[in-house]
């Protein structure tokens, strides 16, 4: 995480005490934590995940990446650019030119 510099933690709320707050503070880049299967008391600092996505509009903007923005494909961050050449079944799908003219 802090590698690729995580803005975005998703995980359960029974997890996250035993394993994620210990060292949240060291990760500078973490700004969100949302947590998934929530009670009503949430551990401070973090968001309930399904209460997150009722609140969120139902359309958003595509935002376009370039070929050195970093890419999460099957568990390994990559540069884009190495993303896209992997195999064309990978569950990533990756536009090398931008979007379409």
């Amino acid at each position: 995480m802090t590698i690729g510099e995580a803005k975005v933690l998703i995980t359960s709320e029974a997890f996250y005490p035993r394993k994620v707050e210990l060292w949240r503070g060291e990760i500078a880049s973490l700004e969100h934590v949302l947590l998934t299967d929530c009670s009503s008391n949430l551990p401070s600092g973090t968001e309930d995940l399904a209460a997150a996505l009722d609140a969120a509009p139902d359309s958003f903007e595509t935002v376009w990446t370039g070929p050195e923005d970093m890419a999460l494909v099957e568990g390994s961050l990559l540069p884009r650019r190495e993303a896209w050449s992997l195999s064309s079944t990978s569950p990533v799908s990756l536009m090398p030119n931008g979007p379409p003219s």
